[in-house]
């Protein structure tokens, strides 16, 4: 499974309840629905269940819809990697709750707890913030509680249980050179600077002719031929290139120059293209290379991460450490699934199941547009009144400015 996958199942699918009471009467114990699944005291809240369920019909609706969300495309009546999509989110969903009770498990054997001050964040958080998103899932059935776990409690036991795991003081500790090693192969850092007076074409867009572009090629391989010959520093270059009307403080930080970004490869590949990528990955550091994006040329830089990566090492960065252990955390979440007895409420996923999110969502959707529309109209009618009342005055003031202008008119010439 990709990173992205797993990790997404770190900071958003693991919800903590504390206490599931069940609910009985003299004569007859009656039906507890205020969990959906158990494994000794670790519980997956009803309000949790209706989250990961949200979450799995979210993502079926991507596959189905596309990230254009077309609506022509009915996600009850459609299938998501050959299954129909009821059957394929109920499992998506199961598999997330049974990895939440892993997680807090994980959180159980390494004593994974908020301190005060973490506890006094989240409160300070909270009391600032407005999430739409939490009214919305309010409104599917997820309380309060479940929602703050989601937005603020796990994403911080999230992070104290990989530096638990892998970090320099960790039960499976990651050392400085794997560490460097794995930096330098997954992330890159570059400079890089543009002529931002170059001839674009006229004022129809059309783009630059052969000549230009060749011309313009043909003067950044000499720039960084100057760099590459340590005649020039990349700063030197882009204020070159910005021209004499640079003022003191574009002097200082160049408008057309980018230090020392440091981004993943993928994200790299994502922005510019795998041709250029692959350019900038075989320059060496502190050389530069140039590459042309839609019809501009570009110089880059590519920079030595060292100290960047070391910075990251000392504090324990969760995100490369994640990164570099995906594959090792999601194996030790599937062992802790299997190694659990897990207990499942059918009556509340019978209750709970894609089509209750499907009428749900729709039904929040119409509220949320009649809410809208109905804004809509009463700020038109606010302004319709205001205008209303402003007129009267034009009019008096019309009425008061006339007879003077009458009298002026009958004055000799």
């Amino acid at each position: 499974m990709e990173f992205n996958k797993s990790i997404s199942f770190i900071l958003i699918f693991v919800f903590m309840l504390a206490v599931f009471p069940a609910c009985s009467s003299q004569n007859e114990e009656k039906e507890d629905v205020t969990w959906a699944f158990k494994s000794n005291e670790h519980t997956v809240s009803e309000g949790s269940y209706i989250l990961f369920l949200y979450s799995s019909y979210a993502e079926a609706q991507r596959k189905i819809q596309g990230e254009e969300q077309n609506e022509e495309k009915d996600v009850l009546s459609s299938q998501v990697d050959g299954k129909p999509s009821a059957e394929w989110i109920k499992e998506k969903s199961i598999e997330l709750s049974k990895q939440s009770l892993a997680y807090k498990q994980l959180y159980k054997e390494n004593n994974i707890n908020l301190n005060e001050q973490e506890e006094e964040e989240i409160k300070k958080e909270i009391e600032k913030s407005f999430d739409s998103s939490k009214k919305y899932l309010n409104k599917l059935g997820v309380p309060d509680e479940d929602f703050k776990d989601f937005s603020y409690v796990i994403p911080k036991k999230n992070k104290s249980l990989i530096k638990a795991l892998f970090g320099k003081s960790g039960k499976n500790p990651i050392s400085w050179d794997d560490f460097l090693n794995y930096y330098n192969e997954k992330f890159v850092g570059i400079s890089y600077t543009f002529d931002n007076t170059e001839e674009e074409g006229d004022e129809s867009n059309k783009p630059p002719s052969k000549e230009a572009l060749d011309k313009s090629k043909e003067k950044f391989n000499a720039f960084a031929q100057d760099i590459n010959s340590n005649k020039k520093t990349i700063k030197e270059v882009a204020l070159q290139l910005f021209g004499d009307k640079a003022t003191d403080e574009q002097k200082k930080n160049p408008p057309n120059l980018k230090e020392k970004a440091v981004v993943t490869v993928s994200q790299l590949v994502s922005q510019l293209s795998q041709e250029t990528t692959d350019l900038i990955l075989k320059t060496p550091v502190n050389k530069a290379v140039v590459a042309q994006i839609e019809n501009q040329q570009i110089l880059i830089q590519r920079e030595d991460i060292t100290a960047e990566a070391k910075e990251k090492f000392e504090n324990e960065d969760t995100k490369v450490l994640s990164l570099m252990k995906s594959e090792e955390l999601e194996s030790k979440i599937s062992s802790t699934v299997e190694s659990m007895k897990i207990e499942i409420n059918n009556k509340l996923l019978e209750k709970y199941n894609a089509e209750y999110i499907d009428n749900k969502s729709k039904e929040i959707q119409k509220e949320i547009s009649e809410e809208m529309e109905k804004q809509n109209k009463e700020n038109e009618e606010g302004k319709e009144n205001e205008n209303n009342e402003k007129q009267p005055e034009n009019e008096s003031n019309q009425e008061e400015e006339k007879p003077k202008s009458e009298n002026q008119e009958e004055k000799p010439e």
